[in-house]
């Protein structure tokens, strides 16, 4: 794919983030996973088994995908500026600018 800056592999889906910050999601579709609703300002892209998410220039997280066991709840991030966010199969994690982490509860 031309311009491409970086591309994150899940089990299901793939990302690619390209060099004038915008990103897509292909693959399978059946949780969700490459429902990417906007697509401006994006610095980072990440793919897991059932959810993805991407990180925007000003520091806000969008997840999106299979919310089963909470892994895509982010109504308790503390409202500091994300600079990496990191997902496992049941969980997320992120890591703000202080170089604080938090990571979303798994009911599992």
């Amino acid at each position: 794919i031309k311009d491409t800056m970086r591309v994150c592999l899940g089990e299901k889906q793939s990302g690619v983030f390209m060099d004038d910050g915008t990103a897509r999601f292909v693959g399978s579709n059946n949780d969700g996973q490459t429902n990417l609703i906007t697509n401006k300002a994006i610095i980072q892209v990440v793919a897991c088994s059932y959810h993805s998410g991407v990180l925007y220039s000003n520091g806000n997280v969008y997840l999106f995908g299979d919310n089963s066991y909470n892994q895509c709840d982010i109504s308790n991030l503390p409202k500091k500026k994300v600079t990496c966010i990191s997902l496992g199969s049941y969980n997320s994690g992120f890591l703000f600018e202080d170089n604080s982490i938090y990571l979303t509860a798994s009911k599992r």
